[in-house]
């Protein structure tokens, strides 16, 4: 991931993408629940898990890439 973008997560689902040079916010997501694990950057995106679903979002834009429901519990 670019060094000057930090990627925040809050309890309530909430994922932001944070400019460490500018001190501005790029973007803002709203996860459908409140996370399970820590979310993971990529290059390209960043991957978080829910209850019933794994999704990516864009790291740039901060737009849905995909996403994943197993047919099992994410634990």
């Amino acid at each position: 991931p670019d060094s000057s973008r930090v990627f925040a997560q809050l309890s309530d689902g909430r994922l932001f993408c944070v400019d460490t040079q500018a001190g501005r916010i790029l973007w803002r997501f709203q996860l459908p629940a409140r996370p399970i694990v820590t979310p993971v950057a990529t290059e390209t995106s960043v991957i978080a898990a829910v209850p019933g679903q794994i999704a990516a979002i864009g790291a740039r834009d901060g737009q849905p890439a995909w996403r994943f429901r197993p047919r099992g519990d994410i634990q």
